[in-house]
């Protein structure tokens, strides 16, 4: 009863990640170009047609997840491939020290670091592709598609939340916060007297 409905949530929340990714890339390709550059991955000869390839298949991918897995196993295996390998690239760069360099998952602008929330989310959302691409997703009805869709397009708001929320700009601690002081229970700054 359920089976549709997921499958299809899956398949277009996957589906709307792809396409963003893709047309980020694609708009702004030549600070693309350097993302990749900077994951130090690559022999320098292979950097500029990966760049170019990136968003092709990942627009290709977009465009066949909705289908439900059983006609389109390929789309949901592809795409758990393709988050793996960012997931991979992200963990070798944060192992080097490299945290800093812009991971290129969302808009160059907001130039995103490097950190281990976003391995872990690429290697879930690969996760439930692959367990999707080997379940089957039950009949289709009208009203699964409604849910699916909707529950799809919900995920894919909450995953641009939490896109933006990581991006903000991290002020960096000088010093470690004070102790709460237990008759108040918060702490107080002793230089300028101000309540946290």
């Amino acid at each position: 009863m359920i089976a549709f409905p997921l499958h299809m949530a899956l398949g277009v929340l996957a589906a709307l990640i792809f396409t963003r990714a893709a047309m980020l890339k694609v708009r702004t390709w030549a600070s693309f170009n350097g993302v990749v550059d900077n994951y130090d991955l690559l022999p320098q000869a292979l950097v500029a047609p990966v760049a170019v390839a990136l968003p092709i298949v990942e627009g290709l991918i977009a465009a066949a997840l909705p289908i439900p897995a059983a006609q389109q196993p390929w789309a949901d295996l592809a795409a758990a491939a393709l988050l793996a390998v960012f997931a991979v690239a992200m963990a070798i760069n944060l192992a080097r020290g490299r945290g800093q360099i812009d991971c290129g998952c969302g808009d160059a602008r907001s130039r995103q670091p490097l950190h281990p929330g976003l391995a872990a989310r690429n290697l879930a959302l690969a996760a439930l592709l692959v367990a999707g691409a080997f379940t089957a997703p039950g009949a289709a009805t009208a009203a699964g598609v409604i849910v699916g869709i909707a529950a799809g397009v919900s995920g894919f708001l909450l995953y641009l939340c939490q896109d933006a929320f990581t991006a903000l700009p991290r002020p960096p601690r000088s010093a470690p916060l004070p102790a709460p002081d237990p008759r108040l229970g918060f702490a107080i700054h002793r230089s300028t007297g101000a309540a946290h």
